[in-house]
């Protein structure tokens, strides 16, 4: 295993799992890869939105660290555990990460169909961020105009996509299969 060997060296497995944690598996990329990391940081997707971030060790490492004074602002907050708690809770009985990925496979390829009927696939593609819960419009530089008219025509609408930058499926997302979707503007 990659984590006794580096051991072996004298090195830690370090997984910052900030942005893969609990989305693309409820282990993390450690799970879908098969690794186990020495420490790994989880935070955003943990608490809902609320301020935390985690540190996980191996009992060793954490009996090391409890040697150090670690001190913050928010140290005896408690809200955003229980708020951590829950959301795990709730990932795991709804098998979030698939849910994710579905979601976002299906943005990749409405998204992929509207360039495709625009004709603009040469120059303009949607793309997951290594996972399609984590999805990526990259415009060429031929047709980076069309990016600010991308990013406006989102935002009137309700959408938040990074630019430039992986962007997050949330499951307060729905489907684009279901009608009444949040965010959805019907004609009258």
């Amino acid at each position: 295993m990659l984590s006794s060997a580096l051991r072996e060296a004298g090195a830690l497995l370090v997984f910052d799992e900030s942005k893969t944690g609990f989305r693309t598996h409820l282990g993390g990329a450690q799970a879908l890869y098969g690794v186990a990391a020495d420490i790994t940081v989880l935070s955003k997707a943990l608490a809902n939105g609320l301020p935390l971030a985690v540190v996980l060790a191996r009992r060793q490492l954490i009996e090391l660290a409890q040697q150090a004074r670690i001190k913050g602002t928010f140290g005896a907050e408690t809200v955003s555990i229980a708020a951590a708690l829950a959301t795990v809770e709730i990932l795991r009985s709804m098998d979030a990460p698939k849910l994710l990925n579905q979601r976002g496979a299906e943005l990749i390829e409405g998204l992929s169909n509207v360039i495709k009927h625009l004709g603009l696939q040469e120059h303009v593609a949607a793309l997951p961020y290594q996972w399609p819960c984590m999805p990526y419009v990259h415009f060429s530089g031929e047709k980076r105009g069309l990016q600010d008219a991308f990013h406006r025509g989102l935002v009137d609408r309700g959408v938040l996509m990074l630019r430039d930058h992986m962007s997050y499926i949330s499951l307060a997302s729905s489907s684009s299969r279901r009608e009444g979707r949040p965010g959805s503007r019907r004609s009258t």
